[in-house]
């Protein structure tokens, strides 16, 4: 809990190589909002966010990424929608155990323009597209 609190000076925008990361939070994290903007070097290709109960919303910094083609979340039960912005090059999407979510991505919600250009889209184990 204490490494996550102190994400904004990890300097991972430096790490211009990163391609994939994966991040974990825990039972008791506080993060309401990530990745931060500026946060994240914009090479990466692969983004796990896991773990983060508190997690209400996907922040700026995912708008950043234009290389991102994988992104994966999980267990982030409060999390309610995906940013309208910044999914562009997408083409894989998994989500699991994000329940919020997951009512978000029925194909009549206006939500589902934010993600049907995604040609792999799975969640809770279930390829939807």
């Amino acid at each position: 809990d204490k490494l996550i609190a102190q994400r904004l000076h990890w300097k991972l925008k430096a790490l211009v190589s990163l391609k994939c990361l994966s991040i974990m939070g825990g039972k008791r994290s506080d993060v309401q909002c990530f990745p931060e903007e500026g946060m994240l070097p914009t090479s990466l290709t692969s983004l796990s966010i896991c773990g983060f109960p508190n997690l209400t919303s996907l922040g700026k910094g995912l708008q950043q990424l234009t290389a991102l083609e994988k992104l994966e979340i999980s267990h982030c039960r409060k999390l309610q929608c995906l940013p309208k912005d910044g999914l562009k090059h997408l083409s894989y999407l998994c989500i699991r155990k994000c329940p919020m979510l997951k009512q978000s991505f029925r194909k009549e919600r206006e939500d589902w323009p934010t993600v049907d250009h995604i040609p792999f889209i799975e969640i809770d184990n279930q390829r939807i597209s």
